[in-house]
């Protein structure tokens, strides 16, 4: 029986489906997933503008806000729901690097089922793709690779039929993926090179070039990516420290070494900038080739790297000058990379290097190497080296489903992660941190604290608060008061003052409970409301109005817990377990209250 496109589409869904299928039991992850999870669930509504305007001033994705806003109001954000969806998209994304390679495959001449089937399998079983697949937070890369592979697809079949309506697809497609990450506006100068290759094989002049259609893709593209900025401007408007950040980089003025910001062009800084990037560029090439081992936390690389980076510096002059469909593919995926290299230079996310970039990059070079192999195998004869290949590729092929498999077992617990991590990365302070807070949940509170108490972590990052939890074992309850105190007041830890509010209010509560005098109860009660009142001002969370109720219930304080019960009622979502509860509660009160005051 002849191996049919539909045969190839139903064995690489089983295969992906298999391989990930640990994936879908795995919880949500320490790291931004639970934040995540904890800020969309305690909502009371949501409004368009939260679709479109993030709270980040670092990044404008409102695509992928948009899809974690739906997973709340759908399924609650349950952890295998949303585990469910990145998976599925992954999916979706390797059948689009079939559809890729098959019409290039087409346009070559070449085997329009064996080629891109290696192309999806190569993608869908890379190792190096784990962790944009496994981790919640990682979407973002699954989402704009979708759309940059919808674009490259309609874009070629534009070149292949000429109809314009596969151009205007390209094009919106392409725009669409920009929302979801700014990874994919690199896509542009891909699309300008396939613009150049079509004309060189349609044997069309120099001069000809920027006027022939082929260009139709790019410049459309083109278009598209000022309109983006535009929309960016006028949503982020002066607050983009994404954008500030990368102009800073590029300028010189940012020196990755101290993290520290000069006036100008600093040329010390933008030698040092250029050294990170020569090495991540060699780095992220020999993970692609040979990803192990896999690592969520990778904080530096050896210098040997930057050699590895300066020979890519060659190879992109050899392919621009002998440019065809298999190296446009790999220019591609060094456009791609591109933006990952701007995040090491800048230190702009929680990792420098991470292994979720590579994702889309990886999908090129699935392609390119299956196009170069076919044709290696067209020109020496299938028949002497088939079975040889065949089974090469076999091998590898299930080496690499067997590691994603294991690696999704891994993902499975938070403590195992970590535990892997902090092995990789022995000097990753957030690594250690998380992991002290897997333990900490575990019941192995000494092994955690030992882990905090070696721990220098800045107040840039939430995981500094956790010296409250040494601070509260040790009985120094003032001391962590103090701290908390001191921090809420600090600008550098403005985006974790909802956090130190409510450690605080763990903290005062022991010291109420502890406490044998009646007025400094009282004075701990009164605190502990006012920072539930912060909390509700500053979040509009009713969840903490509901708390309030709680709280003056507790204390005997029947009118202010009735008005807080029936403002928690009127605020919470129908969907919320608090609101009949909230009801209940103060109608009861309602009537008890009436009766205390006469």
């Amino acid at each position: 029986m002849k191996f049919k496109c539909w045969h190839a589409i139903a064995f690489i869904t089983c295969v992906v489906w298999i391989v990930y299928y640990p994936a879908l039991s795995a919880p949500l992850n320490s790291v931004d997933d639970l934040r995540l999870a904890h800020d969309l669930l305690n909502r009371s509504e949501f409004t368009w503008g939260d679709f479109w305007i993030p709270k980040s001033k670092s990044y404008f994705r409102p695509l992928v806000n948009s899809s974690f806003i739906v997973d709340s109001l759908v399924w609650g954000f349950e952890a295998s729901f949303v585990h469910l969806e990145n998976v599925l998209l992954h999916w979706l994304n390797t059948l689009l690097v079939y559809c890729v390679a098959m019409q290039v495959a087409q346009r070559k001449g070449l085997n329009t089922v064996a080629i891109p089937t290696i192309a999806a399998l190569f993608f869908g079983l890379h190792p190096i793709n784990t962790e944009a697949v496994i981790w919640v937070a990682g979407r973002a890369d699954l989402l704009a690779t979708t759309f940059v592979l919808v674009s490259l697809a309609c874009a070629i079949k534009f070149y292949n039929s000429g109809v314009v309506t596969w151009c205007v697809a390209a094009v919106f497609a392409f725009f669409v993926g920009s929302l979801a990450k700014e990874t994919s506006l690199f896509l542009l100068p891909g699309l300008f090179i396939m613009g150049w290759l079509v004309c060189k094989e349609s044997l069309i002049m120099p001069k000809a070039f920027l006027v022939n259609k082929a260009f139709l893709p790019a410049l459309g593209c083109l278009l598209s990516a000022v309109i983006y900025a535009l929309l960016r401007v006028s949503v982020l408007r002066d607050s983009d420290a994404g954008v500030r950040q990368v102009s800073q980089v590029l300028s010189g003025s940012y020196s990755p070494g101290v993290r520290s910001y000069s006036e100008g062009l600093d040329f010390t800084g933008w030698l040092e900038s250029l050294d990170i990037a020569l090495r991540g560029a060699g780095f992220y090439a020999c993970k692609l080739v040979q990803p192990f081992p896999l690592n969520f936390g990778i904080i530096e690389v050896p210098d040997w790297y930057f050699w590895v980076g300066c020979l890519l510096v060659f190879l992109i002059t050899i392919l621009l000058r002998r440019l065809t469909w298999e190296g446009s593919f790999v220019l591609i995926a060094m456009s791609l990379t591109s933006v990952a290299l701007l995040v090491a230079m800048g230190n702009i996310s929680w990792t420098p290097f991470a292994e979720r970039y590579m994702y889309a990059p990886a999908a090129m070079l699935a392609i390119s190497g299956s196009l170069v192999g076919g044709e290696w195998l067209r020109d020496k004869g299938y028949g002497a080296w088939q079975l040889s290949i065949g089974l090469g590729v076999a091998s590898l092929l299930l080496f690499c489903a067997v590691a994603v498999f294991q690696r999704g077992i891994v993902w499975q617990d938070n403590l195992t992660l970590f535990t892997d991590t902090v092995k990789k990365s022995p000097g990753f302070a957030l690594g250690r941190n998380q992991m002290a807070e897997a333990l900490w949940k575990r019941g192995r509170k000494q092994e955690a604290l030992e882990i905090l108490r070696e721990l220098k972590i800045p107040d840039t990052q939430v995981a500094f608060l956790n010296k409250v939890l040494i601070l509260m074992e040790e009985g120094r309850l003032e001391e962590a008061r103090e701290f908390l105190l001191e921090n809420l007041n600090k600008s550098s830890t403005n985006g974790y003052h909802t956090v130190i509010l409510e450690r605080l209010i763990v903290v005062v509560e022991r010291l109420s409970v502890q406490s044998t005098s009646l007025a400094l109860r009282d004075t701990y009660n009164d605190e502990i409301v006012s920072y539930l009142e912060q909390l509700w001002r500053r979040t509009k969370k009713p969840f903490y109005l509901y708390r309030l109720g709680q709280k003056h219930l507790e204390w005997g304080n029947c009118s202010a817990a009735q008005v807080s019960f029936s403002l928690a009622y009127s605020e919470l979502p129908d969907n919320s377990i608090y609101k009949e509860p909230a009801r209940k509660l103060a109608e009861s009160l309602k009537g008890k209250c009436i009766q205390s005051v006469w």
